[in-house]
């Protein structure tokens, strides 16, 4: 196996009193890829905390290993973002859509699926792709939905959007590559989807309230025929738009594909890089965030983002080992990759500039004061409160609030934090999550406040007490599961509000604490009359993560060696000067990197 672990790190309700690990105990580290205990491949990866204490992958259709069948889009899941099991299949040669109204033989391709919760459900966005071998026309966005992030999934029987065309010039009508989907909520409760690759670009359209539909007007982010893999966060009052630069996504050892960041004050755009060129601009914007560095790694790109329990960040993306880059014939093996991704000088960029690791790397953190998910009762990290017990629903188990009360954890926590829990809102006229707890009501508090219609954070210390609210949205669902995260660095403090920690907050507050709020008890709170006041779900309270605030020098022309070649097999080196392309015409395969679109030179069989 050529992953290689210093520690096995396994999710589990840990009480730290010191919040850190000990300091004779090996700081744990990963390998890339991470996804090769279930494969080797696992393309353009969407990834989402579900309330089980799981992280949820999903991936392209595809094979996982050589004498494997086609996965019609895949699922797995990770305790702690390093060590991956294989769950299932999206779909199944009978569940999966055919509405297009092409024939049964038809080739239907199921890519880059974006997971996304709201609405009491769990929505999966893929690219619905059919070729009959005539018409290469429907190329669409689909959406399935379940209770469970594993599943069972069920389509909506019709696209979101799709199919669609575009002009490459004056008077000439071609079809839009509809593919590559990301959902993203704004503070104002509205959600978009960003789709569209070469053929078109990307652009954003507004959707229905149920996610299902595109209503709005579409809206141009970027040129025709450079981007896809749109990817949005909202980040210190700006929108990231994440991209990856088409040109050699799939192309074995030739690939190139990296990550770029452009940002807007506004989610509908204009997004500019670090230099000010637009994305959308003649010349082609775009700050690098994760680029191919020359180790073993080629097309490093089609990302999201991952939030490890201390607070930081992971770019998760695909790859491809250039010493054994195809899972079968032609078929690219791109596994799961994870980088840290620092914010630097408010930029994103990966191990602040170094890249894609191809060796041990330091790992997410996963060590906690407090971590419960409720699956099997609640655990010892918590003093018992009358009325609160646990129940099971179709996503596992919660921890329901009967009464009225704080359920306190057994030990303490100081220093700097990052608190987070997934709570839904019953009678209770407000819940959330307390740090360093104290006597009659001190302490710090995150609520959500039904009454008040808005995030409420507040810190009091005695007589003392410091305030600040952010109104959520207008339709804002009360009685939906949404996380709630408190981060504590110092004396200063930050609450938000989101569906499912995927970086779109509806609402953020600041403030800082007054002294004599250094440590105590973690506490979960709900306030009301009556039964059946609150849900809560996947709470962890863990050492803050300290950010990298510098970028490692960009390296010097003749300053080192790769060794890519040294570690090449011979085959390898073979195919990337002579290999043949996916019709075995004998054309290089560096020339595919140059292709505006590689899609016509995919087989129909191979997954993307």
């Amino acid at each position: 196996m050529r992953r290689l672990l210093a520690l096995t790190l396994v999710l589990a309700a840990l009480i730290v009193p010191s919040g850190a690990i000990a300091a004779d105990t090996p700081a744990p580290t990963y390998t890339n890829p991470v996804s090769a205990d279930f494969g080797r491949n696992f393309a353009d990866p969407s990834v989402i905390r579900g309330r089980d204490g799981y992280w949820y992958g999903y991936a392209t259709n595809g094979r996982r290993t050589a004498d494997d069948q086609r996965h019609l889009m895949m699922i797995a899941r990770s305790a702690d973002l390093v060590h991956w099991e294989y769950v299932g299949d999206v779909f199944t040669e009978e569940t999966m859509p055919t509405y297009d109204g092409r024939p049964a033989t038809a080739s239907r391709q199921f890519w880059a699926p974006s997971i996304e919760y709201f609405g009491g459900r769990y929505l999966l966005y893929y690219s619905y792709v059919v070729n009959d071998g005539a018409d290469q026309a429907f190329r669409a966005i689909g959406v399935a939905t379940a209770d469970s992030p594993a599943g069972p999934w069920t389509d909506s029987g019709s696209y979101v959007t799709g199919p669609e065309t575009w002009e490459p010039r004056p008077g000439t009508t071609a079809w839009r590559n509809v593919i590559d989907p990301d959902v993203f909520t704004t503070p104002d409760g509205r959600r978009y989807l960003y789709y569209g690759s070469v053929l078109g670009g990307v652009r954003v359209v507004e959707l229905s309230a149920d996610g299902l539909h595109a209503v709005g007007e579409r809206v141009e982010l970027t040129q025709e025929n450079r981007y896809e893999a749109a990817y949005v966060v909202n980040r210190g009052g700006w929108y990231y738009l994440f991209l990856s630069v088409i040109g050699g996504c799939c192309a074995g050892p030739a690939s190139a594909y990296p990550v770029v960041v452009a940002r807007s004050r506004s989610p509908l755009g204009p997004f500019l890089d670090r230099d000010g060129h637009p994305v959308g601009g003649r010349y082609g914007g775009g700050t690098p965030v994760q680029v191919p560095n020359g180790n073993q790694w080629t097309s490093p790109g089609h990302n999201a983002v991952a939030t490890d329990l201390s607070g930081q960040d992971w770019l998760v993306t695909h790859g491809i080992d250039r010493a054994a880059p195809y899972v079968a014939g032609t078929e690219n093996a791109r596994g799961l990759l994870i980088s840290r991704l620092d914010w630097i000088d408010g930029w994103p960029v990966a191990n602040a500039g170094r890249g894609l690791p191809d060796g041990p790397a330091p790992a997410p953190v996963n060590t906690s004061f407090v971590s419960d998910a409720f699956e099997q009762g609640t655990n010892d990290s918590w003093e018992p409160v009358a009325g609160w017990s646990t129940r099971t629903g179709p996503a596992g188990g919660h921890l329901h609030a009967g009464a009225a009360g704080v359920m306190s954890s057994v030990a303490p926590a100081d220093g700097d934090l990052r608190g987070r829990v997934s709570v839904r809102l019953g009678a209770a006229d407000r819940a959330g999550l307390i740090l360093a707890a104290h006597d009659n009501g001190g302490g710090i508090r995150a609520v959500i406040d039904a009454g008040r219609r808005a995030l409420v954070l507040q810190a009091r210390a005695g007589s003392r007490m410091v305030r600040a609210e952010a109104p959520l949205p207008a339709g804002f669902r009360y009685d939906d599961w949404h996380q709630l995260t408190v981060d504590r660095r110092g004396n200063r403090l930050h609450a938000e509000v989101d569906d499912a920690g995927l970086y779109d907050p509806v609402a953020q507050a600041e403030l800082t604490v007054p002294a004599g709020l250094d440590a105590g008890p973690v506490a979960l709170v709900a306030d009301g009359n009556g039964a059946d006041l609150a849900d809560f779900d996947d709470v962890s309270v863990a050492r803050l993560y300290r950010p990298v605030t510098e970028r490692v020098p960009d390296p010097a022309a003749g300053s080192g060696r790769s060794g890519v070649q040294r570690r090449l097999r011979p085959s390898a080196r073979r195919d990337v000067a002579l290999g043949p392309d996916a019709h075995g015409d004998g054309r290089r395969r560096h020339a595919d990197v140059a292709r505006a679109d590689p899609d016509p030179d995919r087989p129909a069989a191979e997954a993307r």
